[in-house]
C-alpha cells in the first residue's frame, strides 16, 4: 500500500493543521496565564505600596512614643529628685530644732 504524493501533502497538511490549532491553544492558554500573573503582580504591588504606608505611619507613632517615654523618664527624675529634696528639707529643719534645744 503505497501513499500517492498528494495523498501525502493532505496529511501533512491535516497535521499541520492540527499542530497550528495545538500552538495557538497553547499560546492562549499561555497568554491568559501571563495576564493572570500579572494582575496578581498589580494586586501585589498594590499591597505592597499600603504596608509601606502603615509601615511609615508605624514608625512615626513609634518616635512620638519613644519622645513621650524620654520626657516622661525626665519628669520622674525631677519628681525623685523634688522628694528627696523635700525629704532633706524636713530632715534639716529637724537638725535645726534639735540645735536650738541645746
Amino acid at each position: 500500500m503505497e501513499i500517492g504524493k498528494n495523498e501525502l501533502k493532505k496529511i501533512l497538511q491535516e497535521q499541520r493543521k492540527e499542530y497550528q490549532r495545538h500552538i495557538e491553544v497553547l499560546i492562549e492558554d499561555f497568554d491568559k496565564k501571563v495576564d493572570i500573573l500579572s494582575e496578581g503582580h498589580k494586586v501585589l504591588a498594590g499591597k505592597l505600596e499600603t504596608n509601606d504606608k502603615i509601615l511609615i505611619r508605624i514608625d512615626e507613632r513609634l518616635e512620638r512614643i519613644e519622645d513621650n517615654i524620654e520626657i516622661i523618664k525626665i519628669g520622674l527624675k525631677r519628681k525623685v529628685d523634688q522628694e528627696e529634696f523635700v525629704a532633706l528639707v524636713k530632715r534639716v529643719a529637724i537638725l535645726e530644732n534639735k540645735l536650738k534645744k541645746v
